[in-house]
């Protein structure tokens, strides 16, 4: 191939080439009524081009997206804490850098995470049940005995509804550690799950302030689990969105040196008669995928079956291979200069900011 083919068979083409050639494959059919979607109360056209997108618009959200590889953390639910540990210790050997423990009872910090080195794999703790302020005071008492409050990374998840309980001021809070983790519920419009997450970090923040903590340490303190459904695209932009809202809210509190918002992406188990056996494994593949491209911290994909030892470990390498051999966590913002993703992330960021201002 010539110089001169090389730069021929990369002609810049206008939209009107593009609808020209779109509306002959679909038999003269108007390409712009025929493929644009209406999704989840968003206009999806089928072509985007930089006229769709303003510089301005993503200033923010560039500052906002982190590199760095995703972090793995399997899920454990935790009824016994022996149990529990082993296995929390068969994943972190088989490659997992961290675990999501899910507590369902009153168990002992101590033989829950018994061999488990905190400083080196992060740990994530949700407790929304009745031993939520016992678990909290065995957490409080076993961090500060091993001498571990600056050095343990990860997040303590509770329910949406911020609840100042007495509780909340004994859990600590070190440099990479956030005491004020908020499961944001899935919700039919990803616009309100945006809301709801910022309406929650208002409660957090404001109580800070009665206690004469600065804002800016408040926001530090606080941490997002966020599900990402099948909607590859629409999970993409309810992240970014909320990276983008986040630094945004810290300016309005006037913090001056805004920090980066700690999302932990949960993928939740998919089943789909006609996509089976396999159907649960594409979806996590797809979901991961967008935590990745998203610039999420964390991630915990589900398995269809959590007594099936291989469908855990299915689960488990789906982020692994992702980051190990696909590399995507080597990349700083593979989306960037994507039209579609910028103008949908706009779209998402503009919609939740306005309503999440009429509801504060």
């Amino acid at each position: 191939m010539t110089k001169n083919n090389f730069q021929d068979d990369f002609t810049a083409h206008s939209v009107h080439d593009w609808e020209k050639v779109a509306r002959l494959e679909l038999g003269n059919k108007d390409p712009w009524q025929s493929l644009t979607k209406q999704t989840s109360g968003f206009l999806i056209k089928p072509y985007y081009d930089v006229l769709d997108q303003r510089p301005e618009e993503n200033i923010l959200l560039r500052d906002t997206i982190k590199s760095g590889a995703v972090a793995n953390v399997p899920k454990v639910v935790a009824h016994d804490a022996k149990s529990a540990n082993e296995t929390a210790l068969a994943h972190l050997l088989a490659g997992a850098d961290g675990i999501y423990f899910k507590v369902e009872g009153n168990l002992a910090p101590n033989v829950l995470l018994k061999d488990v080195d905190l400083t080196i794999c992060s740990v994530f703790f949700e407790c929304r049940n009745l031993y939520r302020d016992e678990f909290i005071f065995s957490l409080h008492q076993y961090i500060e005995k091993h001498k571990l409050t600056d050095k343990i990374n990860g997040a303590f998840f509770t329910e949406a509804a911020f609840k100042r309980q007495k509780t909340d001021s004994v859990l600590f809070g070190g440099r990479k550690f956030r005491k004020h983790g908020v499961v944001v519920a899935a919700r039919e419009n990803i616009v309100d799950e945006i809301v709801d997450a910022l309406c929650v970090a208002v409660d957090i923040v404001e109580h800070h302030k009665l206690i004469n903590d600065k804002s800016s340490d408040a926001f530090s303190l606080i941490a997002f689990s966020v599900s990402i459904d099948t909607n590859f695209f629409l999970s993409i932009a309810k992240i970014r969105a909320l990276q983008e809202l986040w630094i945004t809210l810290q300016q309005a509190y006037g913090v001056a040196t805004p920090s980066p918002v700690f999302v932990h992406g949960l993928s939740s188990p998919w089943i789909k008669e006609s996509f089976q056996p396999h159907g649960n494994l594409l979806k996590q593949t797809t979901a991961s995928m967008a935590a990745f491209m998203a610039g999420c911290d964390a991630l915990t994909v589900e398995a269809e079956d959590l007594g099936n030892p291989m469908m855990v470990r299915i689960a488990r390498n789906v982020s692994a291979i992702l980051n190990d051999e696909s590399h995507l966590g080597k990349v700083v913002d593979p989306l960037a200069g994507s039209y579609f993703v910028d103008h949908l992330t706009h779209e998402v960021a503009a919609a939740a900011w306005e309503k999440f201002q009429k509801t504060v």
